[in-house]
């Protein structure tokens, strides 16, 4: 049997360092669907998680800055085939911070500066 795979994102935009759960909804006309579900940025592997109820779920918070094109692949099974969803961009940003600090006599003045990387 023919099948379709989803995939979404429990945020478009993260943090790096934070949180993200990647779940993708496969379906078919077969009356049960099993197998493993392999997740990817870009050609790179990222994670695989086997079906459950027709999802597959990794949570990954080791995402670099910049904006990974996540995909899943599903494996099939012997009575249903292969699919693979469509690209998904995930935003993934992060900050630096800095702070600068200058004395005069008994004076002491201090900026801070965060900036963020997208």
């Amino acid at each position: 049997m023919s099948t379709s795979t989803v995939l979404t994102s429990s945020v478009i935009k993260q943090v790096t360092g934070g949180s993200v759960t990647f779940t993708a909804r496969v379906t078919s006309t077969a009356s049960s669907i099993t197998g493993n579900v392999t997740f990817y940025d870009g050609t790179n592997q990222i994670g695989q998680a086997a079906l459950s109820g027709g999802n597959s779920q990794i949570t990954l918070n080791s995402l670099t800055v910049g904006t990974p094109s996540v995909s899943a692949k599903y494996s099939g099974d012997s009575q249903n085939s292969p699919s693979t969803s469509g690209l998904l961009n995930q935003l993934i940003t992060g900050s630096l911070q800095f702070s600068i600090t200058a004395t005069a006599g008994a004076q002491t003045r201090t900026i801070v500066m965060n900036v963020l990387l997208e």
